[in-house]
C-alpha cells in the first residue's frame, strides 16, 4: 500500500496573524511619533546652536571703543629721532631729567622711547645727580623711568655722599622713587670700595644698598 500524502496547514494561527499586525502598527507608530519629535525639536535645537555661535561670536569681536582705542594707537612707531636731545621739568620749571641718543622711536602705545647709544642725566631728590650711558635704553612717557640695557654705566653724586659708580649689563632707575636697581651681575665703586654681586637694589633715600647672590667685595679699611 503506498502511503498517503500528508498536508501541512501553512496558514498561520489567527492569534499569530493579530499579534504580527499590532506589532506592526506599534512600529510604524513609533518611527511616527520619533518624526513628529524630531520635527518639533530640531528647530529648537538649530536654533540653540545658531545662538551659541552668534555669543561666541560677539565675545571674540571687540567692542567699538576697544576697536577704536587700537586703530587710535598703533603698535608701530609714530616718530622718529636722530641726534636728538629731550629734557624734561617738573611742575616748577625746574629740568629733572636731559635725554640724549643717536637714534629713538616713539612708541604711541605706551608712550615710550626707545633710544639707541644712550645718554641720561636724571636730577633726583636732595640734590642727586645721575649720568649714565648705555647701548639702549627704554624712557617711561614721564621720563621718570629709566631701564638701560647693555655697556651700562652709572655715576652718581650727592652732596655728604660718597660718588659711586655701577656697570652692569642692565640697570633701572627711578627718579620718583629714588631707587637703582639691577637683576644682572654688576660692579659697583663707592668711594675706594669695591663691590660685585649678581643682583642689587639701591635706596637712595635711606642710603642702604642689597647686594644679592656672588657677593665679593674689597672694602678698604677706615681710619
Amino acid at each position: 500500500m503506498s502511503a498517503s500524502p500528508v498536508l501541512l496547514d501553512m496558514v498561520p494561527a489567527p492569534s499569530l496573524v493579530g499579534k504580527q499586525l499590532r506589532a506592526k502598527r506599534t512600529w510604524v507608530q513609533y518611527i511616527r511619533q520619533l518624526g513628529d519629535k524630531l520635527t518639533t525639536y530640531v528647530p529648537l535645537v538649530l536654533m540653540a546652536v545658531l545662538a551659541g555661535m552668534t555669543f561666541w561670536l560677539l565675545r571674540l569681536s571687540p567692542v567699538p571703543d576697544e576697536a577704536q582705542a587700537a586703530r587710535a594707537t598703533p603698535t608701530v612707531p609714530d616718530n622718529y629721532l636722530v641726534n636728538f636731545v629731550a629734557r624734561s621739568f617738573d611742575v616748577n620749571g625746574e629740568l629733572t631729567a636731559q635725554v640724549a641718543g643717536a637714534a629713538a622711536q616713539h612708541m604711541p602705545q605706551t608712550g615710550e622711547l626707545h633710544i639707541q647709544t644712550a645718554r641720561i642725566t636724571a636730577w633726583g631728590k636732595q640734590g642727586a645727580l645721575t649720568r649714565s650711558r648705555s647701548d639702549d635704553a627704554v624712557v617711561n612717557k614721564a621720563q621718570t623711568q629709566f631701564e638701560l640695557t647693555g655697556n651700562v654705566v652709572a655715576n652718581r653724586t650727592q652732596a655728604n655722599s660718597p660718588d659711586f659708580q655701577i656697570t652692569s649689563e642692565q640697570l633701572f632707575i627711578d627718579t620718583d622713587l629714588n631707587l637703582m636697581s639691577s637683576q644682572l651681575p654688576v660692579r659697583v665703586l663707592r668711594g675706594v670700595d669695591e663691590i660685585k654681586a649678581q643682583r642689587m637694589v639701591v635706596d637712595n633715600n635711606t642710603g642702604v644698598a642689597q647686594f644679592n647672590d656672588g657677593v665679593e667685595a674689597v672694602v678698604q679699611a677706615r681710619e
